[in-house]
C-alpha cells in the first residue's frame, strides 16, 4: 500500500522495479498521475487528457476482449476479431475507422464521406 499526502504539484510516477526509469527498452514512466489535473498517463510522462495511453489498448473481461489500435495507413496485419483500428494519417486511404472481421488480416471499414 502506498499512502500519498496532498502535495501541491504532485507528479506520481510508477517505474519498472530496478529498471532505472525504463519499462523494458523504453525510457518512459509506466504510469503517471498528475495531482493538479487528475490526468493519468500510461507510457506517457505528461498526459494531456483524463487518460492518455502510448500504445494499443485491450479492454473487456477474461472471456470478452476488444483491442483498440491506432496507426498511419490501411491496416494489413493480423489482429483478433473485433479489433478496432483508427487510421490517424492519410497514407493509403482517406478511410479512418476499421474493424477486423475474421481474426486474421480481413478488415472492414467505415467509408469516409465526401
Amino acid at each position: 500500500m502506498v499512502q500519498v499526502r496532498s502535495v501541491p504539484g504532485l507528479h506520481l510516477s510508477v517505474f519498472k522495479l530496478n529498471g532505472g526509469g525504463t519499462l523494458g527498452t523504453h525510457t518512459y514512466d509506466a504510469v503517471t498521475i498528475l495531482e493538479n489535473s487528475g490526468y493519468v498517463g500510461i507510457g506517457v510522462t505528461a498526459p494531456n487528457e483524463k487518460l492518455e495511453v502510448e500504445g494499443n489498448i485491450r479492454v473487456g473481461t477474461s472471456t470478452n476482449k476488444a483491442n483498440i489500435e491506432a496507426g498511419n495507413g490501411v491496416p494489413s496485419h493480423s489482429a483478433p476479431k473485433g479489433t478496432l483500428y483508427i487510421n490517424t494519417g492519410a497514407t493509403g486511404s482517406t478511410n479512418r475507422l476499421y474493424i477486423n472481421t475474421n481474426g486474421s488480416t480481413s478488415w472492414a471499414y467505415i467509408a469516409a464521406s465526401a
